[in-house]
This record gives C-alpha cells, structure tokens and sequence, in this order.
C-alpha cells in the first residue's frame, strides 16, 4: 500500500473499539519534497482506504451510525480520483469513481457539474469568466 495506511489503520481500529477526535495539534509532521508519498502515488488510483471500506461496507461491517460517514468518505475520494483522471485525459476511466457518489447525496451536486465542464468544455469556459 503506497497510500493511505493510516487511515485504513484507523479504520480498522474503528471497528474494534471506540476512537475520538481531538482537534487539537499534538504532533508535528514534516513533509519534504523527495520523501513525500503523495507525490508517488498516482491520484488516478483508488486509495487504499477507499478499497477497504467499500469492502466493509459490502460485508456488511460497517456500523450502522457510521454508514453515512464512510459512504461520504468513499464519494469524496471519489471526487478526487475523477478529477485526477480527467486532468490526466481519461474522461472514459473519469466516470467510474463517480458511481460511488450516487450513495451520497451531499456529493450529487458536485457530480454533473464536473462532467458537464469536462465534457464540454465550452460550458467550463463560460463559467470561469
């Protein structure tokens, strides 16, 4: 897994036990340029993360208090990974994250206008100006 361990470790935890969030700053993270794995990590690529909880949510594994919040999750990097594809220009391949969206209604917005602007990109021009 290039990308996206720690999350999927959390998630794990998640499921074993409870966890909060503390939003406060209790470690300090350095992120230099060559040492970076998101900058390997090709964003046209599903995220590991993303794999694992439609795989939870697919057996079934995945609280039911917790559902919205994975299928909100998996949209989002969905979004992400659209976007990514279509910048790359695989607008065919683009589509495919976004049936992930459908679950989530919060994300439907997001999704016409991304492929109304990539599809037709005089729509897009008008827009930015």
């Amino acid at each position: 897994v290039k990308f996206g361990q720690d999350v999927a470790t959390w998630l794990r935890c998640s499921l074993v036990g409870k966890i909060a969030y503390i939003n406060q700053p209790l470690v300090i993270y350095h992120k230099d340029g060559l040492s970076s794995t998101s900058r390997r990590f090709d964003r046209r690529q599903e995220p590991y993360p993303v794999i694992l909880l439609k795989q939870l949510l697919r057996d079934h594994a995945i609280p039911v208090e917790s559902y919205p919040y994975a299928v909100d999750y998996i949209a989002r990097s969905s979004v992400k990974t659209s976007k990514a594809r279509f910048r790359a220009g695989e607008p065919i391949r683009a589509l495919f994250p976004l049936w992930n969206c459908l679950r989530s209604r919060t994300y439907w917005n997001k999704i016409f206008p991304l492929v109304l602007t990539e599809f037709f990109p005089s729509i897009k021009k008008a827009l930015l100006k």
